[in-house]
C-alpha cells in the first residue's frame, strides 16, 4: 500500500509541475506577444504610412538647450523644411512648452531654428504651452481651428509616429505621416522603441480613466 501510495504521490507531483510549468510558459508567450505586436507596429508604421499634401505641417517637440534643439528635435525641424520647401504644406507649427531645464520654449526655440534655415516668419506658428505629446496634438489642433485648416503632416521620430498617430486621432487632429531616424544616436533610438510600447500602454489606460471619470 505505501508503494502505491509514492508512486500516486510522485505521478501527480509529476502533474503539478508540468501544470505550473505550462502556466508559466503562457504566461511567458502572453507578455512577448503583448511586447512584440505593438513593437511590430512600432517599427512598421513609419515605412507603410507617408506624408501626403496638407494644410500644416505639425512639428512634434522635443528637448532644447541652450544652443537651441537638440538633435532628435533638430531632425524633425529639418524634415519638416524638406516637407515646406516640396510643396506639401505652407505652414509649420512648432509645439512644445519649456521644461524646468529648458531656456526657452521648445515651440519657440523650433521657429528659431525654422526661420535660421530660410523659412519665413509668416510661415511658422509656435505653440509654447504643451507639456506632452497629447497637448502637442490638441494645441495644434486648436490653432488649425482658428485658421481654418482641416489636414497636417506629422514629423516626428520614427520610433514615436505610430503612438503619435494614435494620439492624433485621439486629438482629431486629420494627419498624414513623416519619420525620421537620426543614425548618428542610434542607442537613443533604440532605447526609445523599448519606450515606446509601455508609453502606449500608458496613454490607452489614461484614456480609459479618462472615459470612466468623464462617466
Amino acid at each position: 500500500m505505501d508503494a502505491w501510495r509514492a508512486l500516486f504521490g510522485r505521478l501527480t507531483s509529476g502533474r503539478r509541475r508540468r501544470a505550473k510549468r505550462s502556466r508559466l510558459r503562457i504566461a511567458l508567450l502572453t507578455l512577448a506577444l503583448l511586447f512584440l505586436i505593438p513593437e511590430g507596429l512600432v517599427i512598421g508604421f513609419p515605412f507603410w504610412s507617408k506624408p501626403a499634401s496638407a494644410d500644416v505641417i505639425i512639428v512634434l517637440g522635443a528637448n532644447v538647450d541652450a544652443r537651441g534643439p537638440k538633435p532628435f528635435y533638430r531632425a524633425r525641424l529639418d524634415e519638416a523644411v524638406r516637407l515646406y520647401e516640396a510643396g506639401y504644406a505652407p505652414v509649420i507649427i512648432t509645439t512644445g512648452g519649456q521644461g524646468p531645464t529648458e531656456p526657452i520654449s521648445e515651440g519657440i526655440a523650433g521657429r528659431d531654428y525654422l526661420i535660421a534655415r530660410g523659412v519665413p516668419p509668416e510661415a511658422i506658428v509656435a505653440e509654447t504651452s504643451s507639456t506632452s505629446t497629447l497637448e502637442n496634438l490638441i494645441h495644434a489642433r486648436r490653432i488649425m481651428a482658428e485658421r481654418g485648416d482641416a489636414t497636417a503632416i506629422i514629423v516626428s521620430n520614427r520610433f514615436h509616429l505610430f503612438r503619435a498617430m494614435l494620439l492624433a486621432r485621439f486629438a482629431e487632429v486629420e494627419a498624414s505621416y513623416a519619420g525620421v531616424f537620426v543614425g548618428e544616436y542610434w542607442p537613443e533610438e533604440i532605447v526609445g522603441h523599448l519606450r515606446e510600447v509601455p508609453a502606449i500602454y500608458f496613454n490607452a489606460l489614461r484614456g480609459l480613466w479618462r472615459l470612466y471619470d468623464a462617466g
